[in-house]
């Protein structure tokens, strides 16, 4: 079979290489390194289309190690093979090195060569773009959209934009999605826990309905899965854990603006952040449990008398997930 792609391998135990070459030989063509340090003098005279690092390893983890090959290599989609549960590890893998997926030990074979595939195809057909010498995104067409009850992350990311661009914020699931199905966002903002009600999911499900979002979640919450879900199905940008330092918002929207800047400028840029689609199941089980809210909420706007917010909800609800029907769309 011919090969699909040059994939880059780093990991400190022995056994761990040779399985990886052994399997992603017969698609690949592939190259090993047992450090990070000998892996950054590789990058040096291969350009990787992929490159899979384990996190655990001695002298330079596998986050720090993939930080490094995003600055070096951007062009190169980095996954990161973890199989423990270290929550700053995984953060600074969001939020620093921007990984494409973590695979998680033991891997399935068959996922890990289909993942390896889809990102070798990644790396060879969608461009990578060069921030222009001093450009920054000052402003947004689209509207921030805040799902969230903390009053902190609503006035740092208004003073982040100022009067430029429109800020909507919610700590109702119900208008939130509403609002995502209505109009058109650009920033998507949201707590994972709404109502001691887990709702990350809308995060995924509005990512794979818009490849260009830019999605940010927050939390009180330290899960570990949850995020390594985050990423392989909802492409989350940054994951901000609480309480937020003063300041940090700031940065991040900044930084957020000018991601969706490269997003909008072109649409193929976007397949570098393509998520995993959502199954049948877990989509029936993320509306179910939107639908159970609705219900049991105890504040639902009436803003349209002739359409009651249930329905709107429920029209919303069927838009997100491509349910609509010709008559209602």
């Amino acid at each position: 079979m011919e090969n699909q792609g040059l994939i880059l391998c780093v990991d400190d135990e022995p056994n761990i290489l040779r399985s990886l070459k052994w399997l992603l030989s017969k698609y690949f063509e592939v190259r090993t390194a047992d450090s990070g340090h000998d892996a950054l003098l590789l990058l040096k005279k291969y350009d990787f289309d992929v490159v899979i690092s384990d996190q655990r390893m001695p002298g330079m983890t596998g986050s720090e190690f993939l930080h490094k090959v995003r600055k070096i290599s951007p062009r190169s989609i980095r996954l990161l093979l973890t199989g423990y549960s270290d929550m700053n590890a995984i953060m600074g893998s969001v939020n620093n090195s921007e990984i494409y997926r973590f695979i998680k030990k033991p891997w399935n074979m068959k996922t890990l060569v289909s993942v390896t595939a889809k990102a070798c195809n990644i790396a060879k057909n969608a461009p990578v773009q060069k921030e222009k010498s001093g450009e920054t995104a000052q402003t947004l067409k689209e509207a921030i959209l805040i799902l969230d009850d903390d009053k902190f992350v609503v006035s740092e990311t208004e003073s982040a934009v100022g009067q430029s661009t429109k800020v909507i914020h919610t700590d109702n699931l119900s208008v939130a999605v509403t609002f995502l199905s209505e109009q058109k966002v650009g920033i998507f903002i949201s707590n994972t826990h709404i109502r001691h009600m887990e709702v990350s999911s809308l995060l995924k499900v509005a990512k794979q309905n818009d490849p260009g979002l830019v999605c940010i979640a927050t939390s009180m919450k330290t899960d570990a899965d949850m995020v390594i879900n985050l990423i392989n199905e909802g492409q989350i940008y940054r994951f901000i854990p609480k309480p937020v330092k003063p300041g940090y918002i700031n940065i991040v929207i900044k930084s957020a603006l000018n991601k969706r800047l490269q997003l909008t400028r072109d649409p193929s840029f976007a397949n570098r952040h393509s998520v995993e689609k959502l199954s049948a199941e877990k989509k029936q089980k993320l509306q179910d449990q939107i639908k159970h809210i609705v219900e049991k909420s105890e504040k639902l706007p009436d803003t349209d008398k002739e359409v009651p917010f249930v329905q709107r909800v429920s029209r919303s609800l069927a838009r997100l997930f491509g349910q609509t029907s010709k008559s209602e769309s």
